[in-house]
């Protein structure tokens, strides 16, 4: 991907930052803001809607609101939006929260989306204080106030369906064919240039694999000694291939795991979400679990082998052909346990997850790898 030429900044922030330098908008420009504050896959789930947004307005000014600035990396610089602003709504008082929206009212936007499954509490903020004629998203149940355009969350209804279905209902038409977007800059992928070539992984097949997972959701990981026989059965069918481990800072205890495996698998790390975003476009397949490393992977055309037990993933899974999502064949009263107490407290030793087929997740990396 290509650096834009649009100017996009961040700020200002809160529960981050405290301000930053915003570009102003033209006189009369129209001016749209699309809440995203979920984590960074569901930021990727709503680029689709942010491109079919841009294609309706092409001149109009997007501001996007993100929950994190990992998150908010997604589509920064990127041609799909002008500006991003963080906002940790867990982290800022009441009175903070009141102010920010309250701020919104001296920009006259034209409208807001908040994007699926994001609380109602939004809507009502923004009626409340921010004095937009058009606010449109979805909830469960009935309609809230707030909304001048609702619609029923439909929990089956996959994400990306489910955002570009809020934009339709405002302004109309199919926008079936936008896909997802992830944008790398090019200081980002020169720096993976020499990486992937110091790893000895330049002009060489790879299978990149994701273990870990946030740490907060250990529940979404099968066990390393698994993976372990994956890569080995996997080796065994072509030898010729590479394997890259990919860990985020919070996952570095497992490198040990991983790194006396065989030559021919490397540990490969990096802060910067679109290195390793780079990194993962150089593969041929990716295996991970239910994180947003999935949906870095299927956004940048990789096919994606998803391993999954305590979700539920026929909203969650990652967009796009040529995917495939792996359960246990195993009748587990408890799967998936998403949205329950019993969610991050397994009693059953995450057995969701550590009785899924190893020859059944080597069959389908095999099948995309070749």
């Amino acid at each position: 991907m290509s650096d834009s030429g649009r100017t996009a900044v961040t700020g200002p922030t809160l529960g981050l930052e405290d301000e930053s330098t915003m570009s102003a908008p033209t006189d009369n420009q129209q001016k749209v803001i699309v809440f995203q504050t979920w984590g960074i896959g569901d930021m990727i789930m709503s680029t689709p809607m942010l491109s079919a947004l841009r294609q309706r307005l092409p001149d109009a000014r997007i501001t996007v609101v993100a929950g994190s600035k990992a998150s908010s990396e997604v589509v920064l610089d990127s041609a799909i939006c002008d500006e991003v602003r963080v906002i940790s709504f867990k982290e800022i008082s009441l009175h903070r929260l009141i102010h920010w929206f309250y701020r919104l009212r001296g920009e006259r936007f034209d409208a807001a989306f908040i994007c699926t499954g994001i609380s109602v509490r939004v809507a009502q903020l923004l009626r409340l204080f921010a004095n937009i004629e058009i606010i449109a998203g979805d909830s469960t149940g009935k309609k809230a106030w707030g909304y001048t355009h609702w619609r029923p969350v439909d929990r089956d209804s996959h994400r990306v369906v489910s955002n570009l279905e809020i934009l339709a209902m405002v302004y109309g038409g199919d926008s079936s064919r936008y896909g997802l977007n992830f944008h790398i800059d090019s200081i980002s992928q020169a720096n993976v240039d020499r990486e992937w070539s110091d790893l000895g992984l330049a002009n060489k097949k790879v299978l990149g694999i994701h273990p870990g997972s946030e740490p907060a959701v250990k529940q979404k990981r099968m066990g390393t000694q698994r993976y372990r026989a994956v890569i080995h059965q996997f080796l065994d069918r072509f030898p010729e291939a590479r394997v890259a481990v990919f860990l985020g800072p919070g996952e570095l205890d497992l490198a040990s795991c991983f790194s006396d495996i065989d030559q021919r698998v490397v540990v490969a790390s990096s802060t910067s979400l679109r290195e390793v975003g780079s990194m993962v476009s150089r593969t041929q397949v990716l295996l991970a679990g239910d994180t947003a490393l999935g949906h870095i992977g299927s956004a940048l055309g990789v096919p994606v082998v998803t391993l999954a037990g305590p979700t539920q993933t026929s909203s969650t899974k990652p967009w796009g052909d040529g995917n495939f999502v792996i359960r246990t064949q195993e009748e587990l009263h408890c799967m998936p346990c998403y949205g329950t107490p019993l969610y991050g407290k397994c009693p059953y030793d995450l057995r969701c997850m550590n009785s899924i087929s190893e020859e059944a997740i080597v069959d389908a990396l095999s099948a995309a790898f070749r």
